[in-house]
C-alpha cells in the first residue's frame, strides 16, 4: 500500500500551520492520519493524530490569549537578563503550552506516551465533560503512567492522577453517574505514593506528604457533596499520613545533626 496521500496531506497541513492557519493544518493532520489508520501505518497515524490535537489546540483563542500573557511575561523576565528567549519559531512567541513534536518522537515508551495523551484528554474535559468521564480519563492515565520504565518519578505522577480520579469520581456520586470505583482508585493512589523511592538518599518520609495532601483533597470533594460521614473517615487517613510524614522528618534531620557533630569530633581529635 502507498501512503502517498497521507504524506501530502501531512506537508499541506504544515504549511498552513506555519501560516498560523491552525484549524485548516488540524483538518489535514486528521485526515492523513485517517488515512494511515486505513493503511495500518499505526505509528505514522498516532504521530498525525497527536499533530492534529496539537494543532487544534493552537486554534482556541482562549489559549492564545493565556499564551500571550505568558509571552509578554517570558520577554520582561528576558530583559531583566533572567533568561534568553528563542524567538526563531511561532511556538516559542506565543508560548503554547503543547507537547512538541520532538519530545514526543523521542518518546520511546509507548506507556508514557499513553499516560500523556489520557491526561491531556481529561484535562481537557475538565471544563466541559462530565465528572464520570473525567474520572475515567485519569484513571486511565495512572494506570499507564505506574507502568512507565523510563521516568523514577513515575510513581508520584501516578499518585497525582489516581488521586484526581478519585476526586471526579466522587463528583460523580453526587450528579447520580456511574464512574469508576472510588474505593479501587484510592487504593491505586494510597499503593503509587508510598512506593515513591528513595532519591539523593533522603528518607522516604516525603511520600507522606503527597499522601496528607491526597486525602486532604478528597476529604474536601466529600465535604463538597455533604458527605461528613467519609470525610471524617478520610481525615483519619489524612491526620495519619501528616503525623508519619512529621515523625519522620524529624528522625531524618535528628540524624543529620547527630551525624554533623560526630564529624566535628572526629575532625577535633585527629586535629
Amino acid at each position: 500500500m502507498t501512503n502517498e496521500i497521507p504524506e501530502s496531506l501531512f506537508d499541506q497541513a504544515r504549511k498552513l500551520e506555519d501560516l498560523g492557519k491552525y484549524k485548516e493544518a488540524a483538518d489535514l493532520y486528521l485526515q492523513a492520519a485517517l488515512d494511515l489508520i486505513k493503511q495500518n501505518e499505526i505509528d505514522q497515524a498516532v504521530k498525525n493524530l497527536m499533530l492534529a490535537a496539537r494543532t487544534y489546540e493552537k486554534d482556541q483563542d482562549w489559549r492564545k490569549i493565556g499564551a500571550l500573557w505568558d509571552s509578554i511575561g517570558e520577554h520582561i523576565r528576558s530583559q531583566l537578563g533572567q533568561e534568553s528567549l528563542d524567538s526563531t519559531t511561532i511556538d516559542s512567541l506565543f508560548q503554547h503550552k503543547v507537547i512538541g513534536v520532538t519530545k514526543w518522537e523521542n518518546q520511546r515508551d509507548l506507556n508514557h506516551k499513553a499516560a500523556w495523551a489520557f491526561q491531556w484528554a481529561a484535562q481537557h474535559f475538565e471544563k466541559e465533560g462530565g465528572p464520570s468521564l473525567v474520572s475515567n480519563l485519569f484513571s486511565k492515565a495512572g494506570y499507564f503512567a505506574e507502568k512507565i520504565t523510563d521516568f523514577p518519578d513515575h510513581h508520584r505522577w501516578a499518585g497525582v492522577l489516581f488521586e484526581k480520579a478519585a476526586v471526579y469520581s466522587i463528583r460523580a456520586i453526587a450528579t447520580q453517574e456511574v464512574g469508576p470505583n472510588f474505593d479501587k482508585l484510592l487504593q491505586k493512589m494510597e499503593e503509587n505514593y508510598l512506593q515513591i523511592a528513595m532519591r539523593d538518599n533522603r528518607n522516604t518520609y516525603e511520600k507522606y506528604v503527597y499522601l496528607s495532601r491526597g486525602y486532604r483533597d478528597i476529604r474536601l470533594a466529600f465535604q463538597a457533596i455533604g458527605d461528613p460521614v467519609k470525610a471524617e473517615e478520610i481525615r483519619r487517613k489524612e491526620l495519619e499520613a501528616r503525623s508519619k510524614y512529621e515523625i519522620g522528618s524529624r528522625k531524618y534531620f535528628c540524624c543529620r545533626a547527630l551525624g554533623s557533630g560526630l564529624n566535628n569530633q572526629r575532625v577535633h581529635f585527629t586535629g
